[in-house]
């Protein structure tokens, strides 16, 4: 794994890198265990100064890191010249930040290779994998700002690194744990020799793909050394096959201790509190510790768990005795060998197939952080020089960049976005709805409409959505309608309207409890994914005849691209009288692809306003979600109520959140939501809350515990992959495959994979029987697995719960919610908050999909209305974004009560970040335009160095050559409907006349 964190300055001054390795000072060991790496230090060395060579020097480390660069100058008397010293002055006080510590640490079972049985095989192949990792950050992540050429300071990727590489053998627990803290001063050395200060903004954002680089090399490392390996657990980590479990997990007491200590306070794990936890048990380091008794200590713990060291050192002679047969991995001409360009091409289809599900653009960074782990002999430079072929093939395009990062987009996800605008544009004029004139019929259909809603109460923003859903010639209409502005009411007064004139509505939501709010308006309202079932299987869902039917797609913000595609050449097909969209771009986006709604709306589409705000009761919160829609996000924080900000030494954010919870008076809990931005806080809420709740003896005293499902969220991608499933992992279909003797809704349990064939083995859930299961990318069966995780959740008796997972035979849908009345030894009683009571067996899906309903997350909360909101955000949360703060304050009538960790930074971070997903075709197009401008200032160039005076013999020649140029910078942007076929050979063309001297200068 890799942690990225900045050096203490106390670390810089005293050596804390040295002595954290346990290694005596001098000893020969130490020197091999703190080496220089980087291109500056290699840069340094070869202009003579030795210091930078070898082992490391503490003084001129410690001088690094406390600002003092070096110089490739050199005074008169033939010595170096210091270099600047690094910082900046504030109030006459240097401010300065040393550099950042990456470590690189090894999986237990590696660890225990290298160090208890001390294979230093073992241990230089976690040595050449931290320097591959490093050198992949300073080529890719590494960045510094200079001044450019128009005077402002600008980021500039790129240059040269000075780091130490300290490597260290024992955990806190003086466990074996191998790890490399990789130390990188905060200095890069540009083209010029000279040092500037370190932009690390991408090494943070990367740190998940350096990790990856690291597992990668360190995976190929130990197969070329004869080890079998396999990658496990989410975060795939390189172990070894043959290391017991039992003793992984005796070497593991820091790990133990971090998990007690979160126990003992009663704290839910996340990534925050392992990481406090981790610093409150830390104990100090000797660094005269004598090795030899250590290790005599690891072979001792090791036999008295029944591992004596013989069974180990098997392990390691059975991997030498493979790697003396194994043949070199490289072709006699010493090209890439087939099989690594093959696994690297199979790998990079499957990150494009699994990003693309979820994003329309994504980084490159992205692309190697999914297609790594699914190497096992192909290196980065192989996926690299793959992505560089899918280039040049039209299946990856380019979609500009972010920060230093390239972007790209695929020819599939932009061909969904076009075919959705296309069905958009071959209906604009399809179709009118006849409406009933008024008044002897003086006035047409349209006028009497106009004037039965001007007389009525609706706002403004109302009558022109009901006006622009029943009126017009477009068969798709929209509705863009900001949070709390009446849009339920809406349709409900719009379909009596159009009842009147003969139509029938239906009505889909993208979530059961976005259906069941649309249902006070349109009763037949049901969900668009059981649609899309239907219409992607070929059949017609509800009524055979469209032609006097109305649909109408709430949250429709919430539509992928895909989604919207299918949905709109089914309606199109069908003959649907209006298809009329309501939602809100400013709120959330899809779990999917695209923002088909908002690029819809930008292609034309006829979409009425309703910007009325009523559900806030007072004026300042009213202003407070204005003032967050137009992202004046200080002045929002300003008006939305109580902002409390959490102290270093208070509770934590799921203890404040909950406790604020807990002080209201009984009767406002039920109208106060709570909303947070990932499930792992909305979990420590929800725990917190269930222990106040038991002390004021409002739910049962004792808990029962019950067996559930956490979804996995498994991409299409992933599900039709063996790799992504384990042993105990639970699979549901969505339907019913019998030649593969799968039943919808069943609940079969995964006893086994085989990753050469891509199969599952499933107990069937009735019978017992093994049901074996080839998977295929792209195939049917593969895109109706749904994935879970089995758990224990524990229950008590008045609990209110939701329900994730719907459940044909029990009537519920997910997002449902209720309260538990009784629970008995094989059913559930709870009634639902529609009225209905339902006993719901414990072995059922609803039952297994039942969850604690106190806290929720931001997209489960959206489109609920509540008095007041709890809004709990931390400052460092990924999700955190104006989107999602919009979302969160514009739930509440009353008052919206943030509690937070950093309100600076918070409100810095939202400011930066405004939640918009950017689309393909956008992205492309901008890109391309991008391309088109750079090729026609290089084509200038180019056009001024052919046409200088020159022989008269060339004259025809070049003639000849300005055409080509022109059909080269003509072909330079590649069209979603064109190969690469003429951009190459008018490529290769100019390459062959540059050769030749006919032109002189690059080709651009």
């Amino acid at each position: 794994m890799l942690s990225v964190s900045n050096v203490s300055g106390g670390a810089a001054a005293s050596g804390y890198y040295r002595t954290e390795g346990y290694y005596k000072q001098g000893t020969p060991e130490a020197e091999a265990a703190a080496q220089w790496h980087g291109k500056a230090t290699e840069a340094l060395a070869e202009a003579g100064q030795t210091q930078f060579s070898g082992a490391i020097d503490d003084r001129v480390f410690t001088e690094l890191l406390t600002g003092q660069a070096p110089s490739l100058e050199k005074s008169a008397d033939g010595s170096f010249k210091d270099g600047p010293l690094m910082g900046r002055w504030v109030d006459g006080e240097r401010q300065h930040r040393p550099g950042l510590d990456l470590t690189f640490s090894a999986s237990k079972s590696v660890s225990i290779m290298a160090l208890v049985v001390q294979d230093e095989r073992v241990i230089a192949a976690h040595d050449t994998a931290v320097k591959a990792a490093v050198t992949f950050i300073e080529d890719n992540l590494a960045a510094t700002r200079r001044q450019g050429s128009s005077g402002e300071i600008e980021v500039v990727q790129g240059g040269k690194l000075i780091a130490g590489l300290f490597r260290h053998d024992t955990s806190r627990a003086l466990d074996p744990q191998l790890h490399t803290h990789a130390v990188i001063a905060n200095m890069v050395m540009g083209a010029d020799g000279k040092f500037t200060a370190l932009h690390n903004d991408e090494i943070y954002r990367g740190k998940m793909v350096g990790g990856e680089v690291y597992r990668n090399e360190l995976a190929r490392n130990l197969q070329e050394i004869g080890y079998q390996i396999e990658r496990k657990g989410k975060d795939r980590l390189v172990e070894i096959v043959g290391v017991p479990e039992k003793l992984i997990e005796t070497y593991s007491k820091r790990s133990q201790a971090i998990a007690t200590a979160l126990e003992e306070r009663g704290i839910a794990e996340t990534a925050e509190t392992r990481a406090l936890a981790a610093l409150a048990t830390r104990v100090k380091k000797d660094g005269n510790l004598d090795r030899s008794a250590l290790h005599g200590e690891w072979v001792r713990e090791a036999r008295e768990a029944g591992m004596p060291l013989p069974l180990l050192e098997a392990v390691k002679q059975q991997s030498e005795v493979k790697a003396r047969w194994m043949l070199p991995g490289v072709t006699r001409d010493g090209s890439v060998p087939e099989h690594l360009t093959k696994e690297a091409k199979a790998a990079l289809t499957f990150a494009i197939s699994h990003l693309s599900e979820r994003q329309s653009v994504y980084a490159e960074r992205d692309i190697l952080k999914v297609a790594l782990p699914r190497l096992q002999l192909a290196s980065v430079n192989d996926l690299q020089r793959e992505i560089n072929n899918h280039l040049k093939e039209g299946q990856l395009l380019t979609a500009g960049t972010s920060g230093q990062q390239r972007l790209y987009t695929d020819r599939e996800t932009l061909t969904t976005e076009r075919e959705a605008l296309k069905e958009y544009r071959s209906a604009k004029n399809a179709t009118a709805i006849e409406l009933p004139k008024y008044n002897d019929g003086k006035r047409s259909g349209e006028g009497s409409l106009k004037l039965l809603l001007s007389t009525s109460a609706l706002t403004e923003g109302q009558q022109e959505a009901i006006l622009t859903s029943l009126t017009g010639s477009s068969r798709f209409v929209g509705v863009q309608g900001l949070a709390g502005t009446g849009k339920t009411y809406m349709i409900d007064t719009m379909r009596r309207y159009a009842e009147r004139a003969g139509y029938e509505l239906d009505g889909l939501a993208p979530s059961g409890r976005a259906v069941e709010a649309l249902k006070e308006a349109v009763p037949n309202a049901t969900t668009l994914q059981s649609w899309l079932v239907q219409i992607r299987a070929g059949s017609t869902p509800g009524a055979e005849d469209k032609s006097k039917r109305i649909l109408v797609v709430d949250e429709a913000g919430m539509l992928s691209a895909a989604d919207m595609r299918d949905l709109m050449k089914f309606a199109n097909g069908a003959g649907y009288a209006r298809v009329v969209l309501v939602g809100d771009t400013k709120q959330l986006d899809a779990v999917g692809a695209g923002q088909p709604f908002a690029q819809l709306q930008r292609a034309g589409m006829p979409t009425a306003l309703m910007a009325d705000i009523q559900r806030q009761r007072h004026d300042e919160g009213r202003e407070a979600v204005l003032h967050s829609i137009r992202g004046e996000i200080r002045d929002a924080m300003k008006k939305i109520g109580p902002v409390q900000e959490l102290s270093k030494d208070g509770p934590m954010l799921p203890s404040a959140v909950a406790s604020r919870w807990l002080d209201m008076p009984l009767q406002q809990r039920d109208q106060t939501g709570i909303v947070v931005l990932t499930n792992a806080v909305r979990t420590a809420v929800n725990s917190d809350i269930r222990e106040g709740l038991k002390r004021e003896h409002q739910i049962g005293a004792h808990d029962i515990m019950l067996s559930g499902l956490s979804p996995l969220g498994f991409t299409r991608a992933e599900a039709a992959d063996a790799r992504s499933w384990k042993s105990g992992d639970i699979l549901i279909p969505t339907q019913t495959h019998r030649k593969e003797g799968l039943e919808r809704d069943q609940i079969y349990t995964v006893t086994g994979t085989d990753l050469p064939s891509n199969t599952l083995t499933l107990r069937h859930p009735q019978s017992g029987e093994e049901i074996s299961l080839r998977l295929k990318q792209g195939d049917r069966i593969s895109a109706t697995l749904r994935a879970y995780e089995p758990n224990e959740r524990d229950f008590a008796t008045n609990e209110r719960v939701k329900f994730s997972i719907s459940d044909k035979d029990a009537a519920v849908i997910n997002g449902a919610r209720g309260r538990i009345t009784q629970i008995e030894d094989g059913s559930i009683s709870v009634r639902m908050d529609d009225g209905r009571r339902l006993a719901l067996p414990r072995d059922s899906l609803a039952a297994r999909g039942m969850d604690h309903a106190y806290a929720a997350t931001a997209h489960d909360f959206q489109g609920t209305t509540v008095d007041r909101i709890i809004i709990g955000m931390s400052a460092t949360e990924q999700m955190v974004s104006q989107k999602a703060f919009y979302v969160n304050i514009s739930r509440m009538r009353e008052e919206a009560i943030l509690i937070t960790t950093d309100v600076e930074g918070l409100t810095r971070r939202i400011e930066q970040n405004t939640g918009e997903r950017p689309t393909a075709l956008d992205s492309w197009l901008k890109a391309e335009q991008e391309a088109k401008s750079a090729a026609t200032s290089a084509q200038s160039e180019n056009r001024a160095r052919v046409l200088e005076p020159a022989k008269t013999e060339g004259i025809a020649e070049r003639g000849h050559l300005e055409k080509a140029m022109e059909k080269f910078f003509d072909n330079a942007t590649i069209g979603p409907d064109q190969t690469l076929s003429d951009f190459q050979r008018s490529a290769e063309k100019l390459q062959d006349l540059q050769k030749q001297k006919t032109i002189e200068g690059p080709i651009r």
